[in-house]
């Protein structure tokens, strides 16, 4: 595949050879068409090459192809969905404001707040 070149059309050309191969009677074991797969795609991709190369069972072909498209997409910005970053740092501050919130409440009721009030309980009899 050349640099910049369309994942997805790289993807279905591949495979395509794949299956005139198969219907040739040429058998190619899974892990060697994965290996395959790997090295066609350029130089940008050496790091997910490596992550998925470092990994106890190479995916299935399949799999790879899901996974490559996925990379593809989340380099060239087209996913449709949220990181959760964004959601996430929604969701601490929500949870910042729940905790003082509660925070407050029980000191209103008289509760263990802090120091002051540990200060407060000791000079008592």
């Amino acid at each position: 595949m050349v640099a910049g070149g369309d994942v997805r059309d790289h993807m279905a050309k591949f495979f395509d050879a794949f299956d005139k191969l198969m219907e040739l009677d040429v058998v190619i074991h899974p892990d060697l068409l994965s290996v395959m797969l790997l090295y066609s795609l350029p130089t940008a991709y050496e790091n997910f090459r490596c992550a998925i190369e470092s990994r106890d069972e190479l995916p299935s072909p399949e799999i790879l192809r899901v996974k490559i498209l996925e990379e593809s997409d989340a380099r060239t910005g087209n996913t449709s969905c949220n990181t959760g970053q964004e959601a996430l740092a929604v969701e601490r501050r929500g949870k910042f404001k729940r905790y003082q919130k509660q925070k407050f409440e029980k000191s209103d009721q008289g509760q263990e707040r802090g120091p002051e009030v540990l200060r407060v309980r000791q000079g008592g009899p």
